[in-house]
């Protein structure tokens, strides 16, 4: 079968196969995660963890959250050229399909691609625009919502509704799903391109640039620095209470060391975010609304994301 499924996220971006032993992740880097970044030099174009990492000293040339972008008339300066959202998402794209094909002896020329149910016309155009620009077929283009519900199995064949809580790395979407008769069908839906994860790492980010006490510019080399310490530190506090960072040579000033080592407890984190979880909240009620469902309607809440 010569098709890949693609979710294309703002943070990062997966993709699926399907083979004779069913569905299949595809791996990159050991990881069936993608970082959604785009490094381009002289040397050649760069997708994935070594893009973020090269965002560090190659700021410059390095394009992240890219999706946020989709649809709109911006440019993305990499490298002493501008390059449109589509085209910067087409190479992403371009690194999938590349990597499914030599991973599975296969060539994929067609693309199911998932896009936010809350995507306008023009964002899907663009989406579209992307997956064609990197050499694939647009077979069909599914609203995320759908997508994990198909993804994690809920039972078709029994009438129900629930609700889809998608906070992924840059977006937000909430969507009330009706199953009828086998038939999986968007009631309403809502969200906020501008609140994921990636706000969360940033607020995070400001709390340990505060508790270091350096007295230095906080540039923007240091800012992604910082913003990807502040995401390793995120997921360890989803298990743990408290985090102790220790990074020596962290910056320098007037040609010295600064290490920094500072303390950062789960309690901190999460009232740094407890607005925009009550956000997420609220608009949960608001499509509620729409649908004219209440919160006792809901067999369920799938949790997405990441």
């Amino acid at each position: 079968m010569d098709i890949i499924g693609i979710d294309l996220g703002t943070t990062n971006s997966v993709a699926t196969v399907y083979t004779e032993d069913g569905l299949k992740h595809i791996s990159f880097d050991g990881d069936f995660l993608l970082p959604s970044v785009v490094n381009v030099s002289n040397e050649g174009v760069i997708v994935g963890i070594k893009a973020k990492n090269m965002a560090m000293i190659a700021e410059e040339n390095t394009a992240m959250s890219v999706k946020r972008l989709m649809g709109s008339s911006e440019k993305i300066t990499l490298n002493g050229k501008d390059f449109t959202p589509e085209e910067v998402s087409s190479l992403i794209i371009k690194k999938i399909k590349e990597t499914a094909e030599q991973e599975m002896g296969e060539e994929y020329k067609r693309c199911v691609i998932t896009v936010p149910a809350y995507f306008n016309e023009k964002q899907r155009e663009a989406t579209t625009q992307a997956v064609k620009l990197a050499g694939l077929e647009v077979l069909r283009v599914i609203n995320e919502p759908t997508a994990a519900a198909i993804s994690y199995g809920v039972n078709r064949d029994e009438d129900m509704i629930y609700g889809v809580y998608d906070l992924g790395g840059g977006t937000f979407d909430i969507s009330i799903i009706e199953n009828s008769e086998g038939l999986i069908e968007v009631l309403s839906t809502t969200g906020d391109n501008h609140l994921g994860g990636d706000d969360f790492d940033e607020k995070l980010a400001n709390l340990i640039w505060e508790k270091s006490g350096f007295d230095i510019e906080l540039t923007r080399k240091l800012e992604i620095k910082l913003n990807q310490l502040a995401e390793k530190t995120k997921i360890i506090l989803s298990n743990e209470e408290s985090v102790h960072i220790d990074e020596k040579f962290f910056a320098k000033k007037d040609g010295e060391a600064l290490h920094l080592e500072v303390d950062v407890s789960k309690e901190e984190f999460e009232e740094l975010i407890e607005d925009d979880i009550e956000r997420t909240i609220d608009l949960l009620l608001e499509t509620l609304e729409e649908s004219n469902s209440d919160i006792d309607d809901l067999e369920a809440i799938i949790l997405t994301g990441g």
